[in-house]
């Protein structure tokens, strides 16, 4: 049975031509609802994509890749240790090569930087039970045979003033400085 009569229709009260889709485009329905589905020709498919242009994606995807590899490559070499001491650009006001690294003597370890003067460059740890401290120190002159350095600051309450303020390297290999000797840590095997 028809849900609409004959007076509904006659009257315009359903499909009068202004609400009811066109044979090809679709829109809306009857009372401004979307229409579910469109009468006339199907929609041609999308084109097709040609060759050269899937050649190009392929180009350019292989260029990011290569590019992001590179980038991780360079980062990963620029972390490794190199086989010579880097070159000291101006040695008459930066830490000398020779000075770089970790010194020991008993109960303390000194760590050398690189750096001019006023560079953080010298870290002192006293390891005793008694009197642990750590105090850094900034570089304050470097001479022909010496470093200079402003006092020593520590960095913990047991920390007791040290005197080291001048660094010697010595024709032996030692640094000799406030009243200590100190010997070239053993590098990490590696």
């Amino acid at each position: 049975m028809d849900r609409w009569g004959p007076e509904e229709v006659e009257h315009g009260a359903v499909g009068d031509g202004d609400h009811w889709p066109t044979a090809t485009g679709g829109g809306q329905g009857p009372y401004g609802h979307p229409q579910a589905h469109s009468y006339g020709p199907p929609t041609p498919p999308a084109p097709r994509r040609g060759r050269g242009s899937t050649v190009l994606l392929v180009v350019v995807a292989l260029v990011v890749a290569l590019g992001a590899g590179g980038s991780v490559y360079a980062l990963l070499q620029e972390n490794r240790p190199t086989a010579t001491p880097p070159v000291d650009t101006n040695p008459e006001d930066s830490v000398p090569t020779a000075y770089v690294g970790t010194w020991l003597s008993d109960g303390h370890r000194l760590t050398l930087t690189r750096g001019r003067p006023g560079d953080l460059v010298l870290t002192l740890v006293t390891d005793t039970p008694a009197r642990p401290c750590v105090a850094t120190a900034r570089l304050a002159a470097v001479t022909p045979t010496a470093l200079h350095f402003t006092a020593p600051t520590p960095h913990l309450p047991t920390c007791t003033a040290t005197p080291l303020t001048t660094l010697t390297l010595l024709p032996d290999g030692r640094v000799s400085g406030g009243g200590l000797m100190f010997r070239r840590a053993a590098s990490p095997a590696g």
